[in-house]
């Protein structure tokens, strides 16, 4: 009867000829049997065949292996010398024989050769001793040049990417790696190199499949936890790709790469200011696209949050976390991000005042006022408190090219949300241990309401160890706001005068001729805002009047035109009621007149004076008598 046996039937049942045993070796220390095991093993005949190859030559898999028989292979190979070179090619030579198996450009294949890459990496990654970050960047490049030369000459079809080539770590091997950052930056470094790669081989465009494989990286980019990593990736997808293949990725694979990253931000328990460099990579990633997509995106987001069924505060932080992102948009205007925080915000819950500072620095940094230098310095520092923040917010922004425009916007978008009284409380707060004056003086210039900058001014004032001295501001800045300020009812006029704190003589050495022409021509427009005021009464009309002619004499010993033509208008309205007037108010004004334009000047002007008097007393007269005015006094 035929037998397989490579023995004789004769010795079935008995022991076999000496000659067919294996000679005896002695014991083998512990040691020596681990690493004839390793060197035996799949991961020791690849390791080895890495050594005698060429570092930037690919990887290539046993195209004859199949991954569940590398057990079977590993133990049919034993019976090699251990210091033999092996090939991964001739892992095992049984292997040539499996025809069903051979290497192929099918999707299995393609497939199968990532994994046995990241096989290989992981592999190498536990074999380290050392888990130093010079000694793991190495292996991660390899693998990554590897796969990115498979990628190019066409061997790494759309399928491999559900071998999920773009994590190349799995859970155990990440944790050989000493810090969640320090991975994260490898996986970035393999992810970058892999996409250069993909890069090249649409610039090549001769391969059929470029369309696919762009779209296909972008699903996998888009399938992500929204971890920084994560916005990484997509950052430098949205960078590379081909515009033409951007638009056709679909919107509900941006609305879950945008979901994602906002969940990741929300969940954060102490969110950090890393927040916000990532919210800008991937706010900058999502103006790569068409204006339809960002459009959709808008849209799925809105109904995203407004469905999420979550508690107050952390509802609250999904929505800031999209508002940042939006904010850092540089194309949005200021109504475009006012309408978006209306669109999604909670009726009766207000930003607080740390996540309106980020809000508003991102957006800063998106225009250009802040530079991203210095905004990053912002989030880098540490603060005393809220009102150190936005102390130095404020003095970013006048440091700004576009110093005035800047500033306004701030006020405006605040006014906008209700919350300017926010930022002035915390400029002006007790707790501060230094308050910048020209930081609140800018804002009361840029607010644009005289009510607002009067009660910066009032915080400043009503501080402990301040007084009106130490408080003052330049009088520059009440220029703007005197008219409002005079004509204001709600105002008494006084309120103007202590604001300007103006003297009759200047009050510093180092002010010029040329301001003191400036506070006269001021003093002039604010006579004739008294004049025209219809609160004030002639009585409160003459007491201003009279303050400003006595600081203008005091500036320029002399009385301007226009203040004096004002005051000659007052205190003949008596004349033209009909009424005689005060004798000693008409005389202190042809006194005036003499002393500003001449004795000559005067003469006339008490002519007309007493003339004017002479036809109202002789009117009066006529009309007491009974006569006409064309009549005698005799009779």
């Amino acid at each position: 009867m035929p037998t397989s046996s490579v023995y004789p039937p004769i010795w079935q049942f008995d022991a076999p000829p000496a000659a067919a045993l294996s000679p005896w070796e002695p014991p083998t220390t512990p040691s020596y049997r681990r690493q004839k095991h390793e060197r035996l093993g799949f991961s020791g005949l690849v390791s080895r065949w890495l050594g005698h190859s060429q570092a930037d030559e690919p990887i290539v898999p046993p195209a004859t292996v199949h991954v569940d028989a590398v057990d079977g292979a590993t133990q049919r190979q034993s019976t090699l010398e251990a210091t033999a070179p092996v090939h991964v090619h001739a892992v095992d030579s049984a292997a040539q024989h499996q025809t069903t198996l051979e290497a192929t450009e099918s999707a299995s294949s393609s497939s199968l050769q990532v994994k046995l890459e990241f096989v290989n990496l992981r592999s190498a990654i536990c074999a380290l001793e050392t888990d130093e970050e010079n000694r793991l960047r190495p292996l991660f490049e390899s693998c990554a040049r590897s796969l990115r030369h498979r990628l190019q000459s066409g061997e790494l079809f759309i399928d491999a990417l559900d071998a999920d080539v773009l994590e190349p770590l799995d859970p155990a091997t990440r944790k050989r790696i000493p810090t969640e950052n320090m991975a994260d930056e490898l996986v970035a470094t393999f992810r970058s190199i892999l996409l250069s790669g993909l890069e090249a081989v649409d610039s090549d465009g001769d391969r059929s499949d470029n369309a696919a494989l762009w779209l296909g990286f972008a699903q996998k980019g888009c399938s992500s936890k929204g971890m920084r990593h994560d916005i990484l990736l997509f950052a430098e997808l949205m960078r590379i790709m081909p515009a033409s293949l951007r638009a056709q990725i679909p919107p509900h694979h941006i609305a879950e790469m945008a979901q994602a990253v906002v969940v990741e931000h929300a969940s954060r328990h102490h969110p950090t200011q890393h927040w916000s460099t990532q919210a800008h990579s991937f706010s900058r990633a999502l103006q790569q696209l068409t204006a339809t997509q960002q459009a959709n995106l808008d849209d799925d987001m809105r109904w995203f949050l407004l469905r999420q069924d979550r508690a107050e505060r952390e509802w609250q932080r999904l929505s800031f976390s999209w508002l940042v992102i939006k904010a850092y948009d540089a194309h949005a205007t200021t109504p475009d991000l006012l309408k978006t925080h209306m669109s999604i915000a909670l009726p009766d819950g207000p930003l607080s005042c740390l996540d309106l500072w980020h809000l508003l620095l991102a957006r800063f940094m998106a225009a250009g006022a802040v530079e991203c230098e210095h905004g990053q310095l912002l989030l880098d520092a540490e603060y005393e408190s809220l009102g150190e923040r936005w102390t130095f917010l404020v003095l970013a922004l006048m440091a700004s090219r576009e110093r005035d425009e800047s500033l306004c916007e701030l006020c405006s978008f605040l006014s906008s949300l209700g919350q300017f009284e926010t930022m002035a409380r915390s400029l002006t707060e007790r707790a501060l241990s230094f308050v910048r004056i020209d930081a609140v003086q800018a804002i009361a210039l840029a607010c644009d309401d005289h009510h607002r900058a009067i009660a910066l001014h009032d915080a400043l004032v009503s501080m402990e160890g301040w007084d009106q001295t130490t408080a003052a501001w330049d009088w520059t800045t009440w220029a703007k706001y005197a008219e409002r300020i005079i004509k204001d009812p709600a105002i008494d006029t006084w309120r103007i005068w202590d604001l300007l704190d103006l003297t009759p003589r200047s009050r510093y050495r180092f002010e010029t001729a040329g301001d003191a022409e400036a506070k006269v021509r001021l003093l002039n427009q604010m006579s004739q805002w008294f004049m025209e005021a219809p609160h004030i009464n002639d009585r409160q009309l003459l007491r201003e009047l009279e303050r400003v002619i006595y600081i203008q004499r005091g500036l320029t010993r002399k009385v301007s035109h226009q203040t004096l033509a004002h005051l000659a208008d007052l205190l003949t309205r008596d004349l033209s009621r009909g009424e005689s007037g005060r004798t000693e108010r008409l005389e202190w004004l042809v006194q005036l007149v003499a002393q500003t334009q001449g004795m000559e000047t005067a003469v006339h002007t008490a002519s007309a004076i007493r003339g004017w008097r002479w036809t109202l007393a002789r009117k009066a007269f006529m009309d007491k008598t009974g006569r006409g005015v064309g009549g005698s006094p005799l009779g």
